[in-house]
């Protein structure tokens, strides 16, 4: 009895050429998806199977359908437009894309599958004296290896090939050394093509369709673009390539045949389709379709959809412009019936309006022409005559409509490199909680119908909530985001490839545009770049002249005597009279002004210098005979002075007049201050600008730069106990003084208010840092001596990403073993994400995973643990049980992973991060190296590569993430988010301490099971006398809130209020300006470090 053979042929096309041959069992792959079947052909959806996952399946559906439901002797699997070579001849090749080594031909006729000797004898014979056939391996044009072939591939994601091969590896070990050898090797076997023997084809399948099923468990693909969700399709091409590989590593006897191509496969005369009214295009007039009246609103065309004579089921409409291309069109219901909806794109469309009779179940075509200024005409004539239809429906879509899809656009972000990124969410009814799987891609186009995308979009939340507009009604709310060029105009488009429901779009104009960028600009604008400073310093900052005259009369306990060192060299007189008169001004008195003169040659300097010594007594002269540098001519200063304090000022700026007067008031408020620094701003042709607000002392800011800059004030008998630096210190001497006496200071005081003005000159760094280049040798040489004389052994180099910046690249010592803890419950997408970054980015050796398991409920979740502790043996599982644990607790979790912790350092980490910078460890162990520090924390990325934390501050509504959503290498406020910097708080995303510090302060607070714990972990290591430290150049991705849900929605609002309200008891001073790291000169809670709006300070302060 003959062997039964089955050719199963993949087909999506029922007018495909099948040819006359027995062998051959045509399938129709996604039947499931359709309502269109043929009786030639044998459907995919029928006994057991996964025809409704073919978009991302592919042609592996009729493979999964054959497995389940066929009995036969071999397997067979070709597709409609490829079949196998089975003559004995080698046929020439062709190289195209995508049809690369396959033999070509145009058509599957009979005379050309005789050529290909396509018959059911000659098949039989080949088929029957092998194990397996296999494609003839290829080998890509560029000659590179199957995994990188992968990793290149348009619409293919590495990271789903990595989790594959991982399974593999860790499922299957006889097959992973053939994968290895595979996914190494240059050729390749395409196609998912082949013919095995039965138990062959059952071991391969069970093999092929497990890895993929636990791949989809471990894979979100919920957004990706249409083409990439072909991924099981991919896969299990690349599969199909490893288990050859291994069916000839293993001796079974194979043959490799050459792949055939034929361009075209339609049958003349198509088997009889299941189809009914396919619809035909009528004349407008004749179907009684029309467009009336027109109406134009914020970047739409408006108009009422009339159809007569028709009682239409169902009306859908799509649009074209003048060169063919698609735009968006749609149909929504109104009380005065539907309305077509349109965008603005400055040329003409052809609007085709399909609609379903009700009565005849006939389909009607209507082509509808709506020219660009024949709608303004109409919209402007309607205006005018008040029409009363045309004012109901203009905008009609602002509102949440049930068959409509609302695009909202809330952000317009300027990316710094001639690109926007467009943050907007889509909502859209839906009839369940669970309905999220419904597939929607969103993109952006221009007024020509182009794509103008950058990148694919990026999904930033997908969750379900009821309806704040329509009460009882279920919503979908999609955020997504874009990155486009910087055009004036485009439209943000919303599609449903998978299900009618119709599109959405938004439709953005040069005025719309100018809104949303100004309306960001203005959003995110810090002190520093706010054009309304100058006036805010003047009328609201400024001292008034009736409290300066209260501050001459005052008296102080403590009278220090304070020494201005001014360095003069060629000094222009009009700036030497500005800062002379700004010191003869202080409202404090107790000071002497010394002068070190090193041009002795400009004799009109000289007398400008002796003129003053004679009208203030308080004032000396020290001259020297030439310039030797600005570092030796101010120690030429210091040695002469006679105060208590020595201040640091430029010949060329100038004081506040109450500077001293402040300072001196400090001095008086703390007596141990030995060091003292303000606010100061630059002064530009008459305006000030660009504020400087600074922290109170923060030695992490000053490795990276020179915070402190001016007003620098030393106690003098501190400075004493010093050597005086060398002229290598050149430029940066100030920077070296900093550190210095930071180095020996009781207290260093910060005054908040802006008493020194940087004059803006052609000559000044304040005009621009690169006239001072020399300065980066000696900036460099300050910071390293700073290390060397305490104890840290580091290496400084020039930030990668702040120009002109410094980070510290500490030496690790003893390697200490770090113990990394997640939180997970069940979220194995986010979670083997999140650990597969850990073990293929992460370079630091020494580290442990801790998974603290906890209620998860999916026995897939324990499976993969299994897989994962195997695969990587630095990963562990500890199972959080007990009482109390049915609803998730932060802390408790942390708490019971930190107790089964073996490391000296303790990494929180939520599960859905993943990690970016590879030395991400040790950029968060390194200053842990130093003994002032207790916690250190990451940079986290949205996935669109903006800020979700760069570090924490405080407000009266509570803590907030600084610089939130805005672009990752943004230098707004003077590089904030990239340089390293002491805070008042970091995210317990991902945080590090030190095992002794974590377990002296009590660990987390189980009382905030989810809010504000890590915030009141950072308060009670501050209360220790450690910093917190914020560490830019360790970066992560953060899917914020992906695996538990927004807390926006009850019962997580009610438990948000609740740990708000115990935060706050416990911590009063956060919910106020005297918050640690908070400049009392900004608006207290804007995480945007704007400008206070109203002054904070009164007589005294």
């Amino acid at each position: 009895m003959p062997a039964k053979i089955n050719l199963f042929v993949s087909c999506h096309k029922l007018d495909t050429h099948i040819p006359d041959n027995d062998l051959l069992v045509p399938v129709q792959v996604g039947s499931a998806l359709t309502t269109t079947h043929s009786s030639a052909f044998q459907r995919d959806d029928q006994g057991k199977n996964i025809s409704d996952q073919n978009r991302s399946y592919c042609e592996l559906t009729a493979q999964y359908w054959a497995y389940m439901n066929v009995d036969a002797d071999y397997y067979g699997f070709l597709h409609y437009r490829r079949y196998f070579n089975f003559s004995e001849k080698t046929l020439p090749t062709h190289q195209e894309p995508f049809i690369f080594g396959d033999v070509v031909f145009d058509d599957n006729s009979d005379r050309i599958l005789e050529e290909i000797a396509f018959n059911e004898a000659l098949m039989r014979r080949i088929i029957e004296s092998n194990d397996f056939i296999a494609p003839e391996p290829i080998e890509a044009l560029e000659k590179t290896t199957v995994y990188e072939q992968y990793k290149h591939a348009a619409g293919h994601h590495i990271e789903d090939f990595d989790t594959v091969l991982s399974l593999i590896r860790t499922r299957y070990p006889e097959i992973w050394p053939s994968a290895q050898k595979y996914v190494n090797q240059t050729k390749v076997y395409a196609c998912n093509m082949f013919v095995m023997k039965r138990d062959i084809f059952k071991k391969y399948s069970a093999f092929l369709f497990d890895i993929l099923d636990r791949h989809e468990h471990l894979r979100d693909i919920t957004h990706y673009a249409p083409i990439d969700r072909r991924v099981s399709g991919y896969l299990g091409e690349r599969i199909c390539g490893i288990y050859l590989t291994y069916l000839y590593d293993q001796g079974y006897r194979g043959k490799d045949l050459q792949r055939v191509y034929f361009r075209n496969t339609a049958e003349v005369e198509p088997a009889a389709i299941n189809v009914q009214n396919n619809g035909k295009k009528t004349d407008p007039k004749t179907a009684g379709i029309t467009l009336k009246p027109v109406t134009r609103g914020s970047g739409k065309i408006y108009g009422r959809l009339n159809i007569s004579g028709t009682q239409p089921s169902s009306i859908s409409v799509t649009s074209k412009n003048a060169s063919g291309h698609s735009i968006p069109a749609k149909v929504v219901g109104t009380k005065l019936g539907k309305v077509v909806v349109l965008p603005i794109i400055g040329q003409d469309q052809v609007l085709t309006v399909s609609a379903v009779d009700n009565r005849t179940n006939k389909q009607l075509v209507t082509e509808l022409p709506v020219t660009d200024n024949g709608a303004r005409l109409k919209s402007y004539a309607n205006t005018l005559r008040k029409n009363p239809i045309t004012n109901e429906i203009r905008n009609c879509d602002d509102e949440m409509l049930p068959d409509d899809t609302k695009i909202v656009i809330e952000s317009l972000i300027d990316n710094g490199d001639g690109t926007d990124i467009i943050h907007g969410h889509a909502l859209f009814m839906v009839s369940t909680p669970s309905n999220n799987s419904e597939y929607i891609d969103i993109f952006a186009i221009n007024n020509d119908g182009v794509k103008i995308d950058v990148r694919q979009w990026i999904c930033l939340g997908d969750e379900t909530m009821e309806s704040t507009d329509i009460p009882g009604t279920l919503v979908r709310r999609v955020a997504f985001s874009l990155q486009v060029p910087q055009l004036n105009a485009f439209t943000v488009w919303a599609q449903f490839p998978d299900s009618p429901r119709q599109d959405g779009f938004f439709n953005v104009n040069p005025i719309i545009a100018n809104q949303l960028r100004t309306q960001w600009s203005q959003l995110v604008q810090p002190a520093s770049a706010d054009p309304g400073y100058d006036q805010w310093f003047r009328t609201q900052h400024r001292t008034s002249w009736g409290e300066l005259t209260l501050q001459r009369k005052a008296s102080f306990n403590i009278r220090p005597k304070f020494s201005i060192i001014v360095p003069l060299y060629k000094t222009p007189i009009a700036f030497f009279r500005d800062m002379a008169n700004s010191v003869r001004k202080q409202t404090y008195s107790n000071w002497e002004l010394l002068l070190v003169d090193a041009s002795p040659e400009d004799q009109q300097l000289s007398q400008q210098i002796d003129s003053l010594c004679k009208a203030d007594h308080r004032v000396r002269r020290i001259s020297i005979a030439r310039n030797e540098g600005i570092t030796l001519n101010t120690n030429a200063g210091i040695k002469a002075a006679k105060g208590d304090f020595v201040c640091f000022l430029d010949h060329d700026d100038f004081l506040e007049p109450d500077a001293l007067f402040r300072y001196a008031c400090a001095i008086n408020n703390h007596a141990e201050t030995d060091m003292l620094y303000c606010d100061e701003d630059k002064f530009d042709n008459g305006k000030y600008r660009e504020p400087f607000f600074k922290t109170e002392w923060n030695p992490d800011l000053l490795l990276g730069m020179n915070y402190v800059c001016h007003f620098l004030t030393v106690r003098k008998s501190v400075l004493d106990t010093l050597e005086l630096p060398g002229k290598e210190y050149d430029g940066s001497q100030d920077w070296h003084m900093t550190f210095r006496i930071g180095e020996l200071a009781r207290y260093v005081h910060h005054e908040p208010h802006v008493l020194y003005h940087w004059r803006v000159h052609s000559q000044s760094t304040a005009q621009n840092a690169n006239q001072k280049n020399y300065t980066l040798d000696s900036s460099r040489l300050s910071i390293e001596s700073h290390l060397e004389r305490t104890g840290v052994e580091a290496t400084v180099k020039e930030s990668t990403i702040a120009p002109r910046r410094f980070a510290i690249d500490y030496e690790i010592k003893e390697n200490p073993l770090v113990s990394i803890i997640i939180p997970n419950k069940d979220a194995l997408p986010v979670l083997h994400q999140c650990l597969t970054s850990i073990r293929e980015k992460t370079t630091y050796s020494n580290y442990e995973v801790i998974i603290v398991e906890n209620n998860s409920e999916d026995e897939f979740t324990f499976d993969y643990y299994e897989d994962a502790m195997k695969i990587d043996p630095h990963i562990k599982v500890a199972t959080l049980q007990g009482q109390g644990m049915e609803s998730f607790n932060f802390s408790r979790i942390i708490n019971f992973g930190a107790a089964q912790a073996n490391g000296e350092y303790l990494l929180l980490l939520n599960n859905d991060t993943k990690v970016i910078t590879p030395e991400w460890i040790e950029e968060l162990l390194g200053p842990h190296m130093r003994k002032d520090v207790g916690i250190t924390g990451a940079k986290l990325l949205f996935p669109d590569n903006t800020i979700q934390h760069a570090g924490v501050g405080f407000g009266p509504d509570g803590p907030g993430h600084l610089r939130y959503s805005t672009p990752r290498y943004s230098t707004a406020n003077f590089e904030f988010s990239l340089v390293a910097r002491d805070m008042g708080a970091v995210t317990g995303a991902c945080m590090m301490i030190h095992r002794g510090t974590f377990d002296s302060i009590g660990g987390m607070e189980e009382e905030l099971a989810v809010n504000y714990n890590d915030i009141d972990l950072c308060l009670k290591v501050i209360r220790q006398g450690l910093r917190v430290v914020y560490c830019p150049t360790a970066e992560l991705y953060h899917f914020e809130s992906v695996s538990r849900g927004s807390e926006l929605i009850r019962p997580a609002n009610d438990r948000f209020m609740k740990e708000k309200g115990e935060f706050q008891k416990r911590w009063p001073s956060a919910f106020s300006q005297y918050a640690p790291f908070e400049n009392p000169n900004l608006e207290f809670g804007n995480i945007y470090q704007k400008i206070r709006s109203t002054p904070w300070h009164g007589i005294w302060a």
